[in-house]
């Protein structure tokens, strides 16, 4: 199944790791944004699966301030964070299915991944709804 995503990073070179480690995935459609006002930009002209954006983005200073606002922009999206070992121990950011930690790893954007595909199955069965 392709997705619609939009990866979101001020590093030039996480945006060209993260959409090459996505095309060897799968082909997926992939969009990049460089700041936060034109991922923002993005979102409001066009709905995606998931974004992948960087935690250290922009003036949001707090990952759950950033996906809500992520989210308040276009409810269908999946925020998936990229945060660093460093900003995760800082923050006190716990592991959990759309936290991608960095350096960001074919394995890790996997895992990421299939959650997504799990957590779109079991809304499919609970609600009837077919989301894709």
């Amino acid at each position: 199944m392709t997705y619609t995503i939009l990866v979101a990073d001020d590093s030039s070179y996480v945006r060209f790791q993260v959409i090459m480690i996505l095309d060897y995935i799968e082909k997926y459609a992939c969009t990049h944004a460089e700041s936060l006002a034109k991922a923002v930009t993005k979102l409001q002209e066009k709905e995606f699966d998931l974004i992948f954006v960087d935690s250290d983005f922009g003036s949001i200073s707090q990952v759950e301030e950033l996906e809500s606002f992520l989210f308040s922009i276009s409810p269908k999206t999946q925020v998936v964070t990229m945060v660093s070992p460093t900003r995760a121990k800082k923050n006190n950011i716990n592991k959990h299915e759309f936290v991608l930690f960095k350096p960001i790893t074919l394995e890790n954007v996997k895992k990421v991944l299939n959650n997504y595909k799990n957590n779109i199955t079991n809304i499919q069965e609970t609600s009837g709804e077919d989301l894709v």
